[in-house]
């Protein structure tokens, strides 16, 4: 998988723009994608804030996340545009069966997929890291493992994924 975001973010989108960003319970199937490109193009298309156009993005990334974008500079974005942008969200909720408003699940790029970690396995994650960590250090090894490679790599974590 190509993890290289930025070659998927329109370059006429000011680097400052407003960005929001719904990860998904789940991944979705190649039909729910097709639908949901479609969905995001016709509400970026018709998005206004206050009579005026928003200059939008929206994409799926990853099969996964789906991103919304507002460039500010052109027309500025108000709650009731905002407001709007939820409502899709949550009808893509209903429709497609996800959750998408879970700030409970973290997600992790391992092995060229996501894989979500449920709070059940938050403690024993970062227990057991910094366990294997402090282990390295008293028997003189400078530990060199990234937090992203000891979950690709941790053996109590495997029920997870």
């Amino acid at each position: 998988m190509n993890f290289n975001y930025r070659e998927l973010l329109p370059e006429e989108m000011d680097g400052t723009s407003r960005v929001w960003i719904y990860q998904s319970s789940r991944l979705f199937t190649v039909p729910e994608v097709f639908q949901i490109e479609e969905n995001l193009n016709e509400f970026v298309g018709s998005w206004n804030s206050h009579g005026s156009p928003v200059k939008g993005y929206g994409n799926l990334f990853f099969g996964q996340f789906i991103i919304l974008m507002a460039d500010e500079t052109a027309s500025g974005v108000s709650g009731c545009s905002t407001d709007s942008s939820v409502r899709l969200i949550k009808e893509m909720e209903n429709i497609f069966n996800v959750q998408l408003f879970d700030r409970q699940l973290l997600a992790f790029f391992i092995k060229d997929k996501v894989q979500l970690l449920p709070p059940i396995g938050w403690n024993n994650l970062f227990q057991f890291y910094f366990r294997y960590n402090m282990h390295l250090s008293r028997v003189g090894i400078q530990p060199k493992i990234h937090f992203q490679e000891y979950v690709a790599s941790a053996p109590l974590l495997s029920s997870f994924f």
